[in-house]
């Protein structure tokens, strides 16, 4: 796994309080898209976990309404994280749910997704309950990037 350096994490953190010190919720990234003028809906998407693009001046963010809730809170912070970290020119950014996406603004956004679901605070915890892929590639970015 490339280095990715972490100053986009301590913008990540300066913009969402309580990252990777609390895990966020569904209600968390609503309120916050609310609040910051995003608009973030739920539509069925077929082969996306999630998409970020602007329609006009209006940042949006788009979840798979087929996915399960913890999925949802990585794709939605994953989508997030374009909107906060990357420019989002024409291009429109999709999430198809691989972990292992080493291109490294969707790298960067998938450690986003997974570190809102699972914050450092938790990686002591029994996490039996979380998917195990998720729970994988979490304890991987801590191994090796100590976030």
């Amino acid at each position: 796994m490339p280095h990715t350096g972490k100053l986009w994490m301590d913008r990540l953190s300066q913009q969402l309080e309580g990252f990777n010190q609390r895990p966020f919720t569904l209600d968390d990234l609503h309120q916050y898209c609310y609040t910051h003028g995003i608009y973030a809906d739920e539509v069925r998407l077929r082969r996306l976990h999630g998409c970020c693009f602007y329609h006009g001046q209006v940042p949006c963010l788009v979840i798979s309404a087929g996915l399960s809730p913890m999925e949802k809170i990585v794709a939605g912070y994953h989508e997030l994280a374009h909107l906060l970290l990357h420019e989002v020119g024409t291009e429109v950014f999709c999430s198809t749910g691989n972990l292992w996406n080493e291109v490294k603004i969707e790298r960067q956004a998938q450690i986003a997704g997974v570190i809102a679901l699972l914050p450092r605070t938790m990686l002591n915890q029994d996490l039996s309950d979380y998917p195990r892929q998720l729970v994988a590639f979490r304890r991987r970015v801590w191994l090796e990037l100590r976030m």
